[in-house]
């Protein structure tokens, strides 16, 4: 199975992930391949801290940002930043900066 999202540019938080990703789905837009490179685990806490604000470094995103492209198979590389008591993670591809320039919302099963 192949993995597919809706990836967006320089969203700055949550809410515009989401109002972007309804868009696409609306439009029937194409969602894009992805291949998790690690998956990143915070709290509750950071992970709204997170999702408030992706325009910002985080620690946790820097140490991977030169891996976080695009692959060989046109598949984004990216780090999924997930928490426990939320009903989706978000996918982040960097393309080399410092923050998540590039983000998906990915339903959990």
């Amino acid at each position: 199975m192949t993995n597919k999202a809706y990836f967006f540019r320089d969203v700055k938080n949550i809410q515009e992930l989401e109002n972007e990703t309804n868009n696409a789905i609306i439009n029937s837009a194409r969602a894009q391949k992805y291949n998790i490179l690690k998956n990143v685990e915070l709290s509750s806490d950071e992970f709204k801290k997170f999702a408030s604000n992706f325009i910002k470094t985080y620690d946790f995103v820097t140490p991977y940002r030169v891996h976080l492209d695009m692959n060989s198979n046109y598949e984004y590389v990216c780090l999924c930043v997930t928490t426990n008591d939320n009903p989706f993670d978000i996918l982040v591809n960097t393309t080399g900066y410092s923050y998540a320039r590039t983000v998906a919302i990915k339903k959990k099963s």
